[in-house]
């Protein structure tokens, strides 16, 4: 006569663990829960979520290095400021076309007058008169050539002064974006370098759950 024993699922779990030997070490006192992940490979799920995806680290670097590459737009502010200059050094050399021009002017009515008050020592009557009133028109455009020296004296300074600025934020512009550029470059191989880090230690980390694998696989 066969008697059958009635086992529970508890005592069957308790013989199986009284059967491992006493030098491994459970911490939850159950089998690990692993499960087959691509390529028949065992994966623990505490170890997968515990560690950080390899993309989510490149992401946060590229992130950093994107926030850089902003501060390198100091570029464009320097390149407006060149821009600028080359601006103000076309204004300059109109500036001095004009006022050679004002003292050719100046030259021509000066030799103007001297002509038409020699002229005037000469005639009587209407054209005496006539050489009056030109000279006074010569005498009228004179001043007003004066007043417009004036202004291309003015209008000088003020093109020589927003050159010299321009020329001193343009060198400053050009330092900061050196300076800049030398940090992002020095970043972006700091940045390299962690990820090469990250990469190394991942490969590290691969490999030893590789073997903690396979011994879990070999039987003893």
């Amino acid at each position: 006569m066969t008697r059958v024993i009635h086992d529970s699922g508890d005592d069957m779990q308790k013989e199986a663990l009284d059967l491992v030997s006493s030098d491994v070490n459970f911490p939850k006192g159950h089998f690990p829960d692993y499960r087959i992940g691509p390529n028949n490979q065992i994966i623990d799920p505490e170890e997968t979520h515990e560690a950080v995806p390899l993309k989510e680290i490149v992401a946060k670097e590229t992130a950093q290095l994107l926030e850089q590459h902003k501060r390198l737009s100091v570029r464009d502010l320097k390149e407006k400021f060149e821009k600028g200059l080359s601006g103000a050094s076309k204004l300059s050399e109109e500036a001095k076309r004009r006022e050679a021009a004002s003292l050719d002017r100046q030259v021509l009515l000066k030799k103007l007058r001297d002509v038409l008050d020699t002229l005037k020592g000469r005639v009587a009557g209407r054209n005496r008169d006539d050489a009056e009133e030109a000279i006074s028109l010569v005498e009228a455009l004179a001043v007003q050539l004066t007043q417009r020296e004036g202004e291309l004296i003015y209008e000088k300074a003020e093109v020589k002064k927003l050159a010299n600025f321009l020329k001193q934020a343009t060198e400053d512009a050009r330092k900061v974006a050196e300076e800049e550029r030398a940090l992002a470059l020095a970043e972006i191989e700091k940045a390299r370098a962690a990820i090469e880090k990250v990469e190394k230690a991942w490969r590290v980390h691969d490999f030893a759950s590789s073997s903690r694998e396979k011994a879990v696989l070999i039987p003893k």
